[in-house]
């Protein structure tokens, strides 16, 4: 519905605010036709769908006093993947020059974000881009080791311990 409703969403002002929301084929009529093209064309694209569980578990929280999940690692999460693929997005889009049908998965803010990139790094956009992604993943799942399975090839065994029973107060004093 973003393509029909991109001419309502552009004309909203130069027609009935009335006759304009009879034209969307959105669910929430006009609102949300102007919600979508804020998230989606003037935020951070796609990526929008990614305040889905923030908002949820919000909601959940209100609703039943508790949370299914911790909040913080769901909005911190949430938010690394907003900008990370806005602006990956944004300079694909920018990167292929011109209006193309994946120019608007970045939004505004990630096209942005991405001509900054371009004039700090050039093409080495890709190399920040996936630098980042890397740091995240290694810091946000607490990856310390790579490369070491249980059962791998080539791997020191550790010497088995032996447990050795502790002696009570009455067996020391028989010794």
């Amino acid at each position: 519905t973003g393509k029909a409703d991109q001419s309502v969403v552009e004309s909203i002002w130069d027609e009935d605010l009335r006759d304009s929301g009879l034209e969307t084929d959105n669910w929430l009529g006009l609102t949300g036709a102007l919600l979508s093209h804020y998230f989606i064309f003037k935020g951070v694209g796609i990526a929008a769908f990614l305040f889905v569980p923030i908002f949820f578990l919000v909601g959940y929280k209100i609703v039943f006093r508790k949370t299914p999940t911790p909040f913080m690692p769901v909005v911190g999460f949430s938010t690394f993947f907003m900008v990370w693929l806005s602006s990956l997005f944004g300079y694909l889009a920018f990167v292929t020059e011109g209006e193309n049908p994946i120019s608007f998965l970045g939004g505004s803010i990630g096209y942005h974000i991405a001509l900054y990139f371009q004039s700090l790094a050039g093409y080495g956009t890709f190399l920040i881009l996936g630098l980042g992604l890397l740091i995240f993943i290694v810091y946000f799942f607490n990856i310390t080791e790579f490369g070491k399975k249980e059962g791998s090839i080539g791997k020191t065994d550790k010497v088995k311990k032996e447990k050795i029973p502790l002696l009570t107060e009455e067996e020391e004093l028989e010794e």
